[in-house]
C-alpha cells in the first residue's frame, strides 16, 4: 500500500488509494514490527532441520548444498546460491577487517541486500562442512552454488519448488527458508550469552552481555543497525537498559563491515 501511495502522488493522484480498514483489512495484515515476537526458526516447529535438509540433498544437490549454506551462516535465499564455495572463502588477512576481529582464520565474503558487503568467521564444524559439501556440487572453482544449467532466478524459483515439495511452507508445516535464517541467528545469540533469546522464553541477560551478542547476531545478518538484531530474536526487558533505536554498527561496536571483495 505504501507503493501503490507514492505512485498515485506521483501522478498527482493523492488520496486515490484509501486507509486499508476501506479494503477490510485488519491492522494484522498489514502493520509490520520491527520486533519479532515469536520464534521463526524450523526447531519452534519441532522440525530438524539437518535430517530434512540431507533428504533435500538427496532430491537436488544444488538446493540442499544453499539450504545447508543458510543452515550454518544465517543467508538469505539470493546469498546462498550465490556462493562460490572456493572464491568467496578467503584468509582473514585478505578480509581488510581490523586485527582485534579476527575470530577465525578464515572467513566466507557475502556480497547481500543493497550490496553490502560482510564477512562471517568460518569457526563452526557445521560451517565447515557445509562449504565442504558445497565444493563437491560446484562444477568448477569460479562457480557458484546454483546449478549451472539455471540462472539465478530459476535456481530460486527450484529452490522454492523443493521446499514445498517437502512441507516447508507457511501453509503446510508454518516455516519458509527465512526461518533457517531466524534459527543461525537465534541459535548465536544463545552461544554468545549462554541463555535463550528472548522469543524463546530466555530470562534477563547482564546489558553489556546482551549488547555484545545483539551486535555479533546484527553483524552476521549483514545489518547495519544495532537494533535490527530485534527482528530476530526479540526486544530485550525495557527496564534497567536503555533504547538502542538509533545506534548504528558502522559507527559504533568493534570496526565496521568492509566492501573489499575477495582477490
Amino acid at each position: 500500500m505504501s507503493f501503490l501511495r507514492g505512485l498515485t502522488t506521483w501522478l498527482g493522484k493523492a488520496g486515490f488509494v484509501h486507509a486499508p480498514a476501506h479494503y477490510g483489512l485488519t491492522p494484522q495484515e498489514y502493520q509490520r514490527h520491527e520486533v519479532a515476537n515469536s520464534d521463526k526458526s524450523w526447531s519452534a516447529k519441532g522440525i530438524d532441520a539437518t535430517i530434512v535438509i540431507a533428504q533435500i540433498c538427496d532430491f537436488d544437490r544444488y538446493v540442499g548444498a544453499s539450504m545447508r549454506l543458510m543452515q550454518a551462516f544465517g543467508l538469505r535465499r539470493k546469498e546462498s546460491v550465490q556462493v562460490r564455495p572456493f572464491e568467496h572463502v578467503q584468509p582473514f588477512d585478505r578480509t581488510g577487517l581490523p586485527e582485534h576481529q579476527k575470530e577465525s582464520e578464515n572467513y566466507l565474503w557475502i556480497k547481500g541486500k543493497g550490496g553490502r558487503v560482510r564477512w562471517i568467521p568460518i569457526a563452526s564444524t557445521m560451517q565447515q562442512d557445509a562449504l565442504a559439501f558445497a565444493r563437491t556440487v560446484v562444477h568448477s572453482r569460479a562457480s557458484p552454488i546454483g546449478n549451472p544449467d539455471r540462472d539465478l532466478r530459476g535456481n530460486l524459483r527450484r529452490l522454492d519448488y523443493a521446499l514445498a515439495r517437502f512441507g516447508l511452507t507457511r501453509a503446510a508445516l508454518g516455516v519458509t527458508a527465512h526461518g533457517l535464517r531466524h534459527q543461525a541467528l537465534n541459535d548465536t545469540y544463545e552461544a554468545q550469552t549462554g541463555v535463550p533469546t528472548p522469543v524463546r522464553g530466555g530470562g534477563r541477560v547482564e546489558l553489556a552481555a546482551d549488547r555484545a551478542a545483539r551486535y555479533k547476531v546484527s553483524k552476521l545478518a549483514g545489518h547495519a543497525r544495532l537494533r535490527a538484531a530485534g527482528a530476530y530474536i526479540g526486544s530485550r526487558p525495557r527496564q534497567g537498559s536503555k533504547p538502542d533505536q538509533a545506534e548504528n554498527l558502522n559507527q559504533q561496536g568493534p570496526g565496521t563491515d568492509t566492501a573489499r571483495k575477495p582477490q
